[in-house]
């Protein structure tokens, strides 16, 4: 299933690239200042994507995956908690930068992704 609009889809897109930054579900706040629109704006569009079965709604916000393959809001995840691990084992950026690689083909492989 597709979003029926273009603003549907914008916020459908602000909330996976949110996830995909922070390896979390989205806010409503964070989507409005995302695409510079008021919350009931994004509110009113966030309903419509969930009755349509694109949006899960919990603890926040987080695409159902029909884009990205099962599993990859769980990939994600698992990609901020090993970036968080290495970071807390490693004091150079430079030393983090294979664990990272290997952290993020990890994450792919979790997701499903090649």
């Amino acid at each position: 299933m597709r979003p029926e609009t273009r603003q549907q889809k914008a916020v459908l897109d602000a909330i996976a690239g949110i996830v995909a930054e922070t390896g979390r579900a989205a806010t409503l706040t964070e989507v409005a200042e995302r695409l510079d629109k008021a919350p009931s704006t994004i509110h009113r569009h966030v309903q419509g994507l969930i009755r349509a079965g694109l949006l899960l709604e919990g603890r926040g916000l987080q695409p159902t995956d029909t884009r990205f393959g099962t599993g990859w809001v769980e990939g994600v995840a698992y990609l901020g908690r090993e970036v968080e691990r290495i970071m807390a084992e490693h004091h150079a950026p430079e030393a983090m930068e294979e664990d990272v690689r290997a952290a993020v083909e990890d994450a792919k492989k979790a997701a499903g992704r090649p």
